[in-house]
């Protein structure tokens, strides 16, 4: 695998947007909105409890039309969360979220929120690992292309 010798930390997004459980809906909209971000994170005294998803806000909204933007974010979180700490194994996190079918892995730290991971994240490390063996691979053909003309001489 492309980052297996890697911890979680060196992928996570260390800016993640936190929201009390108590809060409107409607201010998770704004954050949500504001930020252009997927996700925030769901937190009791700032230890998660939830995370909220743009198809959570979809789903459970239209699912449970009393459900309104006044409503509270505990209602439509999804709970339990999966979170890791910043030690994981980056190596592990694709079968993770694969296993629990989920796209967004909030890192703790201590209880504490210190990041998270997406899909995204993923996609976008795993491109840069590539363009850097594909530069590396390149490296080696020309350097090899040199050594035969060298020797052809």
């Amino acid at each position: 695998m492309v980052f297996r010798l890697h911890k979680i930390s060196k992928l996570m997004q260390k800016d993640v947007k936190t929201i009390e459980e108590d809060e409107p809906i409607s201010k998770a909209i704004e954050v949500m909105n504001f930020y252009k971000i997927s996700c925030i994170v769901v937190t009791r005294k700032g230890s998660p409890t939830g995370i909220i998803t743009e198809r959570d806000l979809i789903n459970r909204m239209l699912a449970k039309s009393k459900c309104t933007k006044k409503g509270k974010v505990k209602e439509v979180m999804t709970t339990p969360i999966v979170t890791k700490e910043s030690n994981f194994p980056t190596s592990k996190i694709v079968k993770l979220m694969n296993d629990y079918m989920i796209r967004h892995v909030p890192i703790v730290n201590e209880g504490k929120v210190i990041g998270i991971v997406t899909q995204t994240d993923i996609v976008k490390y795993t491109q840069k690992a590539m363009r850097h063996r594909e530069i590396a691979l390149l490296t080696i053909v020309i350097m090899i292309i040199i050594l035969i003309n060298l020797v052809i001489r």
